[in-house]
């Protein structure tokens, strides 16, 4: 479970990533420096850590499943830290095909296995990261969802 997590943290750490890159070197007292904190929903299992400074408003509840959204102060970057059961979708690409892909989007990476599902690609003007875990040891799946302007995505391939 505690390598789980980990998976789960490295994950939204490195999508989060993007949204402060391209700004000139900050300073510590500057409000773009990442304040990370904690964020556990137990009733969902969702665990994560966000910079709070940055995803400071709560922007309600996902779309599908239970959780919540933040979004910058300015309304350019979202990410929506979610759970739900999986319906009886017993395969990771299924539950892809049916949930993890935004509308008219453009992949530029994808990773299925048995445990997770990791793409990320363009939609309109904007630049999205998913990944799901799936429970072994219940019939959840435990999702990040991160979204922001193309724009702002520098230096990356």
């Amino acid at each position: 479970v505690q390598m789980k997590r980990h998976v789960f943290v490295a994950a939204i750490t490195a999508g989060l990533a993007f949204v402060c890159m391209g700004r000139p070197a900050a300073k510590p007292e500057d409000p773009m420096v990442p304040k990370w904190s904690s964020y556990h929903d137990v009733n969902s299992g969702v665990i994560a850590e966000l910079p709070r400074n940055i995803f400071a408003i709560e922007a309600g509840s996902p779309s599908i499943g239970k959780g919540r959204q933040y979004a910058t102060a300015d309304g350019r970057a979202l990410v929506v830290l979610s759970a739900c059961r999986t319906r009886g979708l017993k395969k990771t690409g299924s539950y892809l095909s049916r949930m993890g892909v935004p509308k008219n989007a453009k992949l530029s990476y994808s990773r299925v296995t048995h445990r997770f599902f990791a793409i990320s690609g363009r939609f309109a003007d904007r630049t999205f990261y998913n990944r799901c875990n799936f429970s072994a040891l219940s019939r959840d799946v435990r999702c990040v969802h991160l979204e922001y302007p193309s724009a702002e995505k520098k230096g990356v391939g």
